[in-house]
């Protein structure tokens, strides 16, 4: 775990900052018990990407190099898959809050329609930076 606002970067895809519903729940931990019963926690992405997402956490149980199964609504449908959390950022109290998973398992279409708005939130960006 980390502070918050000290990670490195280790992104290969363009990202968008997009706030979308998110479930998600732990599938197997770190420690490689394996737990689906699990309930589902709703929040939200902080931002996406092709190869994976950061999102608002309240887990204290959420660890780096959980599974999870996640779905999240990117218009116009839903997305499923599975991904690996390889970052969690506490606050000065110790609690989680945020977290960064890598897809593991997706959609390839999924998987393109999340690049297409990253890159155009990206595109977006820069022309802003240019006015």
């Amino acid at each position: 775990m980390t502070k918050s606002g000290s990670h490195e970067e280790k992104r290969n895809d363009f990202r968008a900052k997009a706030s979308y519903p998110l479930w998600y729940r732990v599938l197997v931990s770190e420690s490689g018990t394996w737990s689906p019963l699990q309930d589902w926690e709703r929040t939200s992405t902080i931002d996406i990407s092709a190869g994976g997402a950061a999102f608002y956490s309240g887990s204290s149980t959420l660890g780096v190099g959980d599974l999870v199964e996640f779905q999240f609504v990117v218009p116009p449908r839903p997305v499923f898959g599975i991904g690996k959390i390889v970052r969690v950022v506490t606050g000065d109290d110790g609690k989680p809050v945020s977290a960064a998973m890598m897809f593991l398992s997706l959609e390839p279409r999924d998987r393109d329609r999340i690049a297409q708005i990253a890159l155009h939130d990206g595109l977006e960006r820069n022309d802003d930076k240019r006015d």
